[in-house]
């Protein structure tokens, strides 16, 4: 995605396939299967919910994202090796 891109995206607002969040949290992992679940969609982190960009962390949101992803595919790897 390039910055023009982006800005479009900001500008258009949220819809039923894209969600601002001002900072990742730790329940965005519930926004992505959410959007998993369904037709898909973006999530644009540092973003309120009114358009206005306000920046963020982006370490600690890559953090936030990947560490539960990490956490049940271990989880699951585990489980699949039982029956082995």
């Amino acid at each position: 995605m390039d910055l023009e891109e982006l800005i479009y995206l900001i500008q258009s607002g949220e819809s039923e396939v894209l969600e601002f969040r001002e900072s990742a949290g730790k329940n965005i992992h519930h926004e992505i299967a959410a959007f998993a679940n369904s037709d898909g969609g973006k999530i644009i982190v540092g973003v309120s919910d009114t358009g206005k960009i306000v920046g963020t962390d982006v370490k600690d949101a890559i953090e936030k994202v990947t560490n539960p992803v990490q956490s049940v595919l271990l989880r699951n790897k585990g489980t699949e090796d039982i029956g082995r």
